[in-house]
């Protein structure tokens, strides 16, 4: 596998985690999902986390919260 490939290899891994993570809080959380991953990704931000911060932003736009 070549570099590209690898990289596009990883770019779909990642995409798909985040679409799981984003179905299991919505299965937790239902409506509110999308405000629960807008405030990990506010909290991890006041840690200074900002891969964590990235992570929970993406997660947030995935569930549809519109930012404030």
């Amino acid at each position: 596998m070549d570099l590209a490939s690898a990289r596009t290899a990883r770019a779909a891994a990642l995409a798909d985690a985040r679409v799981q993570a984003a179905l299991r809080l919505f299965a937790v959380h239902g409506l509110s999902a999308a405000e629960r991953a807008r405030q990990s990704a506010a909290n991890a931000n006041a840690r200074g986390d900002d891969s964590d911060a990235k992570w929970w932003n993406d997660i947030s736009v995935m569930l549809g919260q519109r930012r404030k």
